[in-house]
């Protein structure tokens, strides 16, 4: 147990020398915890350093209430732990400014190499200034909340998935964050990748499974001014997972950046369900978008608020579909469906007033009911 103890370094720059126990130089922090169980750390406080906490192969571990500022890569570290809980920190300002990466919280696992990350909680903290990355990143974790953060000035929010094939993600509870991201391009122009919220697999064989995505809130994707953006680039960006549900969530002040989508589909996905979402902003590649591989899929009840009537809301633009259901949605969209992908079975109600049809794209007040397959071209 450590409680109330203030740790400060002279910098946060200068890379660790020494490594501890089996755990590398560059990883270490201020304090680094190995191979221990029953860990409390508690109301400390670490500022200037590399690293500010690391926590690594440890089980039962409390990391609560705890104060992190002035690190360069991460402001806490807890990796190959087991019934972990990250909760109520206060991490800011990450002094790594570059075209590179930097998290406020990293939790990951090894399950390949027998360490299950399993049973794990990241909640209820206080994340801002990590400008060039990651507030929140977990790789090949078994049940995992990440609930009630409020995350600030981050190129990406929430980012949960594979690192390589050997990853497990399972059991995922994403709820009620309230991320605003970044305004300031530290890549300087060069390719990145720019999320809210990131559930990534690793492909169509080694998914993330059972995952929910719930009344998260996401402000300010796409601000960055002259940003690239690179991988699933959406304030909700979802690719190769089984088993997702996204209902109740929104995104405000989106679309500065012209390939804004509101949320992204991409890979091979399998029972997916997004309900209850709220959209306004920009969407210049479609509200919803899907490239994806889908067996099955129901959006309804969704709302959207596009500053360009002419966007289409949702845009299925390649990829193949079994079952599509789109019902109940509402947009201001003159185009609210585009189809160029590969539909069967799908049973699609539409909205609004206008009668008009183009090749391609299915408008207002037109219902589709296919029974084999169709192209829309």
């Amino acid at each position: 147990t450590i409680d109330g103890v203030c740790f400060d370094s002279a910098g946060s720059s200068t890379v660790p020398t020494s490594l501890y126990s089996s755990v590398a130089a560059v990883n270490c922090g201020l304090v680094t915890l190995y191979n221990c169980t029953n860990v409390r750390i508690t109301n400390c406080r670490f500022t200037n350093f590399y690293n500010g906490l690391s926590v690594v192969k440890c089980s039962t571990v409390w990391v609560t209430n705890n104060e992190v500022s002035n690190w360069y890569v991460y402001g806490i570290l807890g990796s190959l732990c087991s019934r972990a809980f990250f909760d109520y920190n206060n991490v800011q300002t990450c002094d790594f400014a570059g075209a590179g990466n930097a998290y406020g919280i990293m939790v990951t696992g090894d399950q390949a190499g027998g360490h299950t990350s399993d049973t794990t909680s990241i909640s209820n903290n206080f994340i801002k200034g990590v400008k060039s990355w990651d507030g929140l990143m977990t790789h090949d974790i078994t049940r995992l909340k990440v609930i009630g953060n409020v995350i600030e000035d981050c190129r990406v929010g929430i980012d949960v998935g594979h690192f390589d094939v050997t990853n497990v993600i399972k059991s995922v509870v994403v709820e009620g964050n309230i991320i605003s991201l970044t305004s300031t391009d530290t890549w300087a122009g060069a390719g990145a990748s720019h999320n809210g919220i990131a559930v990534i697999g690793f492909d169509a064989t080694h998914q993330c499974e059972r995952v929910s995505i719930i009344g998260n809130q996401v402000d300010n994707f796409g601000a960055m001014t002259g940003a690239v953006l690179s991988g699933t680039p959406s304030p909700y960006g979802l690719q190769h997972i089984r088993n997702l549900t996204v209902t109740g969530n929104q995104v405000t002040g989106a679309g500065s950046v012209n390939v804004s989508t509101g949320m992204f589909l991409v890979g091979t996905l399998n029972n997916v369900t997004i309900t209850g979402n709220n959209f306004n902003g920009t969407f210049g590649s479609g509200c919803i978008r899907s490239t994806a591989t889908i067996d099955y899929i129901s959006v309804s009840g969704n709302t959207t608020t596009d500053s360009n009537t002419a966007n289409i809301n949702e845009y299925y633009s390649s990829g193949t579909i079994t079952q599509l259901s789109s019902k109940g949605n509402v947009t201001n969209s003159v185009s609210p469906y585009g189809l160029t992908g590969t539909i069967t079975n799908s049973d699609i109600n539409l909205y609004g007033a206008s009668t008009a049809w183009n090749p391609g794209l299915i408008a207002n007040n037109t219902s589709v009911s296919a029974t084999v397959a169709v192209t829309y071209a």
